[in-house]
């Protein structure tokens, strides 16, 4: 698991947007902090269908509310405690900073925080990330201002600020194959290898069953 990387839900609502968060940390190593209250419980089963089978390889941590029904006391608290060097990044509508221009570069300790599919980030989740010296940054859509959208979906997102972070933050290591750093190595997949999994050893397992169910015949 990385240590260099989070990404932060601040109250997600939608079950399937959160597993696809999910999977996406499971696939790169990065941990996921989710901000309560949430808009699901953690063992609904359209979250845990939209990860899959990857959720024993989430580092995933849920900050409860306080008496004032908010986590975000929790998350700050957590992120104070945690060591240098770390930053908050905040991907916000309300951002002036291109999230993958010349202006802005990642840095490891970074938190990547994405507020809520319904209302975004909270003014004061933006007026802390401004105390604590972050970052507000944001994903530029067509027509600025004036776009046709009112956001991106949360799940794509965070995988466009994740895999910028991570291209930034590993960029020596991809060159050499994967490092110090977490680098991803990239490699074509071995199927021989991919078999002995136990995500394609669940899938082949399946399938018999269905087979067998079915009577395995035409």
């Amino acid at each position: 698991m990385r240590g260099d990387l989070r990404v932060v839900l601040y109250r997600p609502q939608i079950p399937q947007n959160c597993g696809n968060v999910a999977r996406s940390c499971a696939a790169t190593g990065v941990p996921l902090e989710l901000v309560a209250p949430l808009g699901f419980r953690v063992d609904d089963a359209k979250l845990r269908r939209a990860g899959l089978d990857y959720w024993h390889a989430v580092c995933a941590r849920v900050h409860e509310a306080d008496g004032d029904g908010d986590g975000w006391p929790a998350l700050l608290a957590a992120y104070d405690a945690a060591p240098a060097p770390k930053r908050l990044v905040a991907f916000t509508v309300y951002g002036a900073t291109h999230y993958a221009g010349p202006a802005f570069s990642y840095r490891r300790g970074d938190w990547l925080l994405f507020g809520s599919e319904t209302e975004g980030l909270a003014a004061r989740a933006h007026d802390d990330v401004r105390a604590r010296g972050g970052a507000l940054v944001k994903i530029p859509m067509r027509g600025g201002a004036r776009a046709p959208v009112r956001a991106l979906n949360l799940a794509t997102s965070v995988g466009v600020g994740v895999f910028e972070a991570l291209r930034q933050l590993d960029l020596e290591a991809w060159g050499s194959g994967g490092g110090a750093g977490g680098g991803q190595v990239v490699e074509p997949r071995d199927d021989a290898l991919w078999r002995e999994t136990p995500m394609a050893q669940a899938a082949a397992a399946a399938a018999a069953a269905a087979e067998r169910g079915g009577g395995g015949g035409g």
